[in-house]
């Protein structure tokens, strides 16, 4: 499970509908699609039984075998895949778009979070790389006891791709 790649996040994704698990399911939503759908994780719940209701086969997804990536403008990366049911096939897309963020910690415990595009977080000088931390960053540096900057793709939409 994961969200390094496009094909990561939807294979952690299976795997929260599998299990049954809603709380994995919302983690592979990026922050566009939970704020253009109003959703919070409490929230996320109710909106997966309409989510759902409008698609259904998304229900099947869980075993769901990924046919075709595509690159598309703005960063989207689609994936195109194929649920095999009893009386039809059904092809779906799911598009995904890298978040890029930073947290800071202090003992061992997130005291600030933050999106942030990975190349203003992170400079290559002098043949190394250092992090920077952003101006708006909420708790003094001699106070940080870890940083963790990073990406991950995740899902902003399910376009259909209709029946083959």
């Amino acid at each position: 499970m994961g969200f390094r790649t496009p094909e990561q996040t939807f294979r952690t994704f299976q795997t929260g509908l599998r299990a049954d698990q809603p709380d994995l399911e919302y983690r592979s939503f990026s922050y566009a699609f939970k704020s253009s759908n109003g959703l919070n994780q409490s929230l996320y719940r109710e909106f997966r039984d309409e989510l759902f209701r409008r698609q259904p086969f998304l229900k099947f997804a869980a075993t769901a075998e990924v046919i075709g990536r595509e690159e598309l403008p703005g960063g989207i990366v689609r994936l195109s895949a194929k649920v095999d049911t009893w009386f039809h096939d059904e092809v779906f897309a799911v598009d995904f778009v890298r978040e890029d963020f930073y947290e800071l910690y202090e003992k061992g415990e997130i005291e600030d979070d933050g999106f942030r595009a990975f190349d203003e977080l992170v400079a290559y000088r002098n043949d190394s790389y250092i992090v920077v931390i952003p101006d708006e960053a909420e708790i003094p540096l001699d106070q940080v006891s870890e940083i963790r900057v990073g990406g991950s793709w995740l899902i902003v939409g399910f376009p259909t791709l209709g029946t083959p």
